[in-house]
């Protein structure tokens, strides 16, 4: 299923918890978070500028943005159909289902954007083990820059976790749950759980070696815009990063 603006349509996903959870158990996270994207594109001053929302959900952001900003030419992409329609139908918005790591729809758009936002969306990008989740999300960088014109600019929200050592365990419990059940196991909040979805948190650290490592950028922003502590370990810092395509 797609929208009718659906631009194009890449590689069916068959990751069937993937979908269930980003259709049905996502809650609408806050898009007040990509504020400080909204004041950098206003300060940039360009009502013809091109943006992809990568990994749109329902299009809360998306939305935001085109209330904040002068930008009209607004796209979506998101591997979940469910998602696309509602992104669709809140913004009016072009829609390209499939995901970041799939290269050949990256390629079939490289270069066609003046911006990218990516809002929490590397942490969900989960292979097998903590390294190749690792890779995953420098991969998904990777991409994203592709996606950019020579000068745009791609705009992060990733919430990280410090010390590295806390993430890889949490990762590795979650992943332990997995064999015994597929089901969310909620803890303390909606957010927090054992089990589905596995997610892969990293350090603010790590994050800047992702965007190092990819070609052709230099980064313009990097700062911690809220931080707290969970559990009496994990440290969070949520970091608002704006790449530019060199």
């Amino acid at each position: 299923m797609k929208s009718e603006n659906t631009l194009d349509v890449g590689p069916q996903h068959n990751d069937a918890k993937t979908h269930d959870y980003f259709d049905n158990f996502t809650p609408s996270y806050k898009p007040e978070r990509f504020q400080f994207a909204c004041d950098f594109i206003n300060e940039q001053n360009r009502s013809d500028a091109r943006l992809l929302d990568i990994g749109c959900g329902d299009g809360a952001t998306l939305a935001m943005i085109q209330h904040e900003t002068k930008l009209t030419n607004l796209v979506g992409m998101d591997i979940a159909p469910n998602y696309l329609l509602k992104a669709s139908a809140a913004v009016g918005c072009d829609t390209i289902e499939g995901s970041i790591l799939d290269d050949s729809l990256v390629d079939s758009y490289a270069g066609q954007f003046d911006y990218c936002t990516l809002g929490a969306v590397i942490h969900h990008l989960i292979g097998a083990s903590r390294r190749e989740s690792t890779s995953l999300g420098q991969r998904c960088v990777v991409n994203a820059i592709k996606l950019l014109r020579t000068g745009g600019h791609l705009i992060i929200f990733e919430p990280t976790y410090t010390p590295e050592w806390a993430a890889t365990v949490a990762f590795n419990i979650k992943r332990f749950c997995t064999k015994f059940t597929s089901s969310r196991v909620e803890l303390f909040q909606h957010w927090a759980n054992f089990g589905e979805p596995v997610v892969s948190y990293y350090t603010p650290d790590m994050l800047r070696q992702f965007i190092v490592s990819a070609p052709a950028n230099k980064i313009l922003h990097f700062d911690e815009i809220d931080s707290y502590r969970f559990g009496g370990v994990l440290n969070r810092h949520g970091m608002a990063v704006i790449v530019q395509r060199t």
